[in-house]
């Protein structure tokens, strides 16, 4: 359960930092690849009932900004480590 926690609060820090530029990339897709990742990620482990809050995510990302390279870079990503390999800036 505290991996499990830890897992979802280190890819809400991820999606946080990928959205502090300013931009026109598409928010909605981008929060709802990351949700679909970590989904994908926590499959089979003990507390994986955990959700990302969607709404919250994509608020965040609307508020601050994503560029279209960020877009790209989170919706190329086919897991966590991918997804932590796009820029944060």
């Amino acid at each position: 359960m505290i991996k499990t926690l830890s897992t979802f609060f280190a890819v809400l820090l991820a999606c946080a930092a990928l959205s502090a530029c300013g931009g026109d990339g598409n928010c909605e897709k981008a929060v709802d690849h990351i949700v679909q990742l970590i989904e994908k990620d926590l499959a089979g482990r003990e507390g994986a009932a955990e959700k990302a809050d969607r709404a919250t995510l994509i608020e965040q990302c609307k508020k601050d900004g994503l560029t279209q390279k960020q877009e790209d870079c989170v919706l190329n990503a086919k897991s966590l480590p991918d997804l932590n390999k796009c820029d944060r800036r």
